[in-house]
């Protein structure tokens, strides 16, 4: 979708807009900057989902849809 977006607005081949889109997701507070240890394992051919323990995630996730399912 990027893309097609890029192209529609003629900067598609713009090093600018490459450049600073690099930095927002991989730069020094880059969004995804920290994240890509966490998901190299999901792209091994042998991983499965519940080798990741996803507990504490849950519960520390947990009231807050429990609020929002009871509305």
């Amino acid at each position: 979708r990027m893309l097609y977006m890029l192209a529609k607005d003629g900067r598609l081949f713009e090093r600018r807009v490459w450049t600073e889109g690099m930095g927002f997701l991989w730069g020094e507070a880059g969004l995804l900057r920290g994240t890509a240890s966490a998901y190299r394992g999901w792209f091994r051919r042998d991983h499965h989902p519940d080798e990741i323990d996803d507990a504490p995630l849950i519960a520390h996730h947990a009231p807050r849809i429990a609020r929002e399912i009871a509305g």
